[in-house]
């Protein structure tokens, strides 16, 4: 069940007009541990002036996942409500880009990746597992925009929010 999550999920951090998506793809560390690695990329960086790089680390062993995001060049203070993002019917989520803003604002906003990522499906905050999406438990970015995230939970307690 543990591939069947992974499977179905994009990699969305997104703040306020700032968002990055990422690719995953799993690497075999050894028998009993395999990473799924994000590199993230911004789509709305005209609008927040900065350029926004990161990488996402999904690290999977027995039934513990730690996630752990990366990232730099973000606006400095700004909290970013980064989320996993997929479809419940399994189909294949992929990165939206600057072709999915419907409404012409020049911002994509999340509801605008719908079609291609998906709806939210993980917080990535400090409770992944509590499917919270409304938390002021985000990271915020350093003054020198920068933030590191790590939490671990188990993929039993994920899987079970699937059901």
């Amino acid at each position: 069940m543990k591939m069947k999550l992974f499977g179905v999920l994009a990699l969305a951090a997104s703040a306020c007009a700032v968002a990055a998506i990422a690719e995953a793809y799993a690497t075999d560390v050894n028998r009993s541990t395999v990473v799924y690695v994000a590199h993230l990329h911004p789509i709305n960086a005209k609008i927040a002036g900065h350029e926004t790089t990161g990488e996402a680390r999904f690290t999977v062993s027995g039934d513990t996942l730690t996630i752990s995001v990366e990232t730099r060049g973000l606006p400095p203070g700004m909290v970013h409500m980064q989320h996993l993002h997929g479809f419940k019917n399994g189909q294949q989520a992929s990165c939206a880009t600057g072709a999915a803003d419907a409404n012409r604002d020049g911002v994509v906003d999340v509801v605008e990746t719908e079609p291609a990522s998906g709806i939210t499906m993980v917080p990535l905050s400090a409770d992944p597992v509590s499917m919270k999406v409304v938390t002021n438990t985000y990271p915020k970015a350093s003054a020198e925009g920068v933030y590191r995230y790590k939490e671990t939970v188990s993929i039993k307690a994920l899987d079970v929010k699937f059901q």
